[in-house]
């Protein structure tokens, strides 16, 4: 049988982050701050953050940064800090001021990030000089990182929105700043659609992730070297209330995500698309902090009343599963799977990760259109699943979890109940095993 390669787990886990607001003090991502730790820590392998840098010279600096050291102190979570232009007072940025960041941190602060989308700032013409003031601070940026206390933190290529005003960036007139960045950085929103596809009826050909974005992050940054998602995720405003805004219901955000950073994480290794190094996707966002029908109050993982959305638990059930917890599970040598996959189609994705304990865990879903999200055919879209059979070289004992699934159902972890199976004990001494795939991740976990 074929003879599959697998990953370690850890480095799927680590590439799953999410993009927060704790540097607000004057909304419920500070007054709810316990809660939303807890959430973020019972994610298991979310090692990352995204939030803001701020300095503001007073008892707010102890407030932010104090819940960023919490979340590195008790969970292990770093922080990507952006450091926007428009923030009074790092602009101009320092080495004074990095240092001075770097203290309050207490190492809880894991890379530096460029100014968000400042192409933003010419919308209806309003800035025309952005390009330059975007390369001048950067420049700034990277400068005063390297020439403080901790250089080897790094500094991440700032983002640019793909299209302003409804028209794409034009990128002859954006410098690059590869020599001023150590990470590329893109945002990357599949607007309602399945991870790398298209609008439906618009430019269903057009991946936005490889089409529009990788090509801005290789232009802004430097193509050899790795990229971080620094945004991406869905929403659920949806038509009834917002006409024409690419949202989705909340359950069928429930089946893109897991599957939104299983692709991404495998466009790295997509011969397709060669040179693509995903290794780290943000969600945007982890929390409602506002309460309105607009899209930024529906991208939250956690609505605004606490309560853990069907796209939260899926995550946090398929990281669950596929977490590892031993101490060499960052270093260990991963070894192979021989098995074959019978009946399967195009639309059938796949990821083989291993944990340091040995066992083989192997991800399977179908990428497909769940959702029509155009105003003239507001729809779900049955998906037909495909009865895919595994055949394994030997006999090795076979578990099948459905994190979805879970996530619908009692809200039971999904480490004490696997799958969608009556009976959720271990297949035993398992040749083949056979499964109903659809939208829904699958994982497998096979103890050779």
């Amino acid at each position: 049988l074929p003879n599959h390669q697998a990953l370690r787990a850890e480095r799927f886990t680590d590439s799953a982050a999410v993009s927060t607001h704790f540097g607000y003090n004057d909304t419920g991502y500070a007054t709810n701050f316990l809660d939303l730790k807890s959430a973020l820590c019972d994610m298991d392998g979310v090692e990352n953050i995204r939030d803001k840098a701020s300095l503001f010279g007073d008892a707010r600096d102890t407030a932010v940064y104090g819940r960023y050291k919490q979340l590195f102190n008790e969970c292990g979570i770093r922080s990507t800090l952006v450091v926007d232009l428009d923030t009074a007072t790092l602009n101009p940025i320092t080495t004074d001021k990095i240092n001075q960041m770097l203290a309050l941190g207490g190492g809880a602060i894991g890379a530096w990030e460029g100014p968000n989308e400042w192409n933003n700032t010419n919308k209806n013409g309003n800035n025309p000089d952005w390009a330059t003031e975007l390369f001048q601070f950067q420049q700034a940026l990277y400068k005063a990182v390297k020439a403080s206390q901790q250089p080897n933190i790094p500094v991440v290529c700032p983002s640019l929105n793909w299209r302003v005003d409804g028209v794409p960036v034009d990128l002859s007139k954006v410098p690059d700043m590869g020599a001023y960045c150590d990470v590329n950085n893109i945002h990357s929103y599949p607007g309602g659609n399945p991870p790398t596809w298209g609008a439906p009826g618009i430019d269903e050909q057009q991946s936005p992730l490889h089409d529009y974005n990788y090509p801005i992050g290789d232009h802004v940054g430097d193509p050899l070297q790795h990229t971080y998602v620094t945004e991406t995720g869905y929403h659920h405003t949806i038509t009834s209330t917002t006409p024409g805004g690419n949202g989705v219901p909340e359950d069928i955000i429930g089946e893109y995500s897991p599957m939104l950073l299983a692709e991404y994480f495998n466009a790295s290794f997509d011969p397709e698309h060669p040179g693509t190094s995903v290794v780290r996707s943000y969600i945007y966002q982890l929390y409602d902090h506002v309460t309105n029908n607009s899209f930024q109050a529906n991208y939250g993982m956690i609505e605004t009343d606490l309560r853990r959305k069907a796209f939260y638990r899926s995550v946090e059930n398929m990281l669950d599963i596929v977490a590892d917890p031993a101490i060499n599970a960052g270093t260990f040598t991963t070894g192979s799977l021989s098995y074959d996959i019978i009946g399967e189609s195009a639309q059938v994705h796949t990821m083989l990760l291993q944990k340091a304990n040995g066992k083989f865990y192997l991800m399977m879903w179908q990428e497909d259109r769940r959702y029509d999200w155009r105003d003239s055919s507001e729809r779900y879209i049955t998906v037909a699943a495909e009865n895919v059979t595994v055949d394994f070289q030997g006999t090795p004992d076979v578990k099948v979890y459905s994190p979805v699934e879970i996530a619908w159902s009692s809200g039971a972890s999904a480490l004490s109940s696997p799958g969608t199976r009556s009976n959720p004990s271990t297949l035993l001494n398992a040749g083949s095993v056979s499964e109903p795939i659809d939208t829904k991740m699958k994982v497998f976990e096979i103890t050779p």
